[in-house]
């Protein structure tokens, strides 16, 4: 049920996202997917497998919420995702932790600063941190290990870490958010995949970012520079598509 209302609502609502005369259809169709999730999330149990999903569902309920701009609802949904996720991957003599349970619990505390940033908390840092701590371990456990996992892995962590370039943009922190932009930038150009273009796309979002603190900076020979290199991403990514 939660694939088929991501890939029938979710879906078709970012597809429709760059097209203005449509966003009436495109939110009704992101409200459809967060009822479904709310509904989906709802759903409780002691099998592990089964509280994992409805974590999964609070996620992309948080997800649907941020994009429509409730805030606060979304907070709140990723909030109840942390607290099952923290649950399921206590350690325990009898459970072996999954990875994908821990990768799904660092993109919670990424979604959540997200939403703390949004809501002018100061602990939104923190969120971010430790997101990616748990995303360093992770890719630091499978570093001899090639395939989807430690793609997936890579991929949140620079996610995760031009998000947190932004938060720290958006409260003056430019020098630091260049380092981490810088080392997000690592993740998407060094472990490169052919016929993946979510690394080229990473690279093109670091190289916006990079452009508009330069600007702040008023670095703007720098900040042209980096646009330019932004917009022939940005073209590689379309002769791709």
């Amino acid at each position: 049920a939660v694939k088929a209302t991501e890939t029938s609502l979710t879906g078709v609502s970012e597809a429709l996202k760059d097209f203005p005369e449509v966003q009436a259809v495109r939110e009704r169709l992101l409200r459809q997917a967060a009822d479904e999730y709310a509904r989906l999330a709802k759903d409780r149990s002691d099998d592990p497998e089964l509280r994992a999903e409805s974590a999964r569902s609070l996620i992309r309920l948080g997800f649907v919420r941020m994009t429509l701009n409730e805030t606060q609802a979304a907070h709140d949904a990723v909030a109840e995702a942390v607290v099952l996720l923290k649950e399921l991957t206590h350690p325990s003599d009898s459970v072996n932790v999954s990875g994908e349970l821990r990768l799904d619990l660092a993109r919670s505390h990424t979604l959540m600063a997200m939403a703390r940033q949004r809501l002018g908390k100061t602990d939104a840092q923190q969120q971010f941190t430790e997101a990616i701590a748990i995303l360093s371990q992770l890719i630091a456990e499978h570093s001899e290990v090639s395939g989807s996992r430690v793609v997936e892995h890579r991929l949140a962590r620079g996610d995760a870490r031009v998000q947190f370039a932004e938060a720290l943009r958006e409260t003056g922190q430019f020098s630091d958010a260049v380092t981490i932009l810088e080392l997000a930038d690592e993740e998407f150009t060094q472990f490169d995949i052919p016929d993946d273009t979510r690394f080229l796309h990473g690279h093109a979002r670091v190289l916006n970012s990079l452009t508009s603190i330069l600007l702040d900076l008023g670095r703007s020979a720098d900040a042209l520079e980096r646009s330019q290199q932004a917009q022939a991403t940005w073209s590689q990514l379309v002769d791709l598509d």
